[in-house]
């Protein structure tokens, strides 16, 4: 092809050619202040109308001198437009990035909110059963108490009855006694 295309009387590189647009990765010579750090690469495009520049929202433009060569002409410098291209992707990440990042801090909450509430209600049942089984050991020293102490009371009363009807306070008579009485 021999066309090269100097910016700023820098050399562009990947030269595409058409038949109104002249597109090329710029020199990092071309990044404004405002640009710096960002991509290294960037788009440059010539524009045949500002009406065109403007309705492309998806750029940033910048007023460069642009210079063609080739073979041994070279044409005179042209005020050109360079436009920096931002991607919808960008975009979209710049968006959707924050708000997912919230959704996931909100999930990270919610979970750990659920942990706690989890935990605690685990916490509160080892208590309660803790509780009951202290009850009921009390509740059974208690019963052994008191069926020791009835054990003992009919203990005492069996033995009462048996020394009321003890042989020596019943008369013993024989069938002949008892049938003449």
């Amino acid at each position: 092809k021999g066309i090269k295309v100097l910016l700023n009387d820098t050399e562009c590189r990947n030269l595409d050619v058409s038949d109104t647009i002249l597109t090329c990765d710029v020199p990092d010579l071309l990044a404004s202040d405002s640009d710096e750090g960002d991509m290294a690469r960037r788009r440059k495009r010539r524009q045949t109308t500002e009406e065109d520049t403007a309705a492309d929202k998806n750029t940033i433009s910048k007023n460069i001198s642009i210079t063609v060569v080739l073979g041994n002409f070279r044409s005179e410098p042209i005020a050109g437009t360079f436009v920096k291209e931002i991607p919808v992707k960008s975009n979209i990440i710049q968006i959707v990035g924050p708000a997912a990042a919230g959704v996931a801090v909100l999930v990270l909450l919610l979970l750990g909110a659920v942990w706690f509430l989890h935990k605690r209600k685990v916490q509160q049942k080892k208590q309660f059963k803790h509780q009951m089984f202290h009850e009921m050991e009390k509740i059974e020293v208690r019963l052994a108490e008191e069926c020791k102490q009835v054990f003992t009371e009919l203990q005492t009363d069996l033995a009462d009855l048996n020394s009321d009807f003890s042989p020596a306070t019943i008369p013993y008579h024989s069938f002949d006694e008892y049938a003449l009485k």
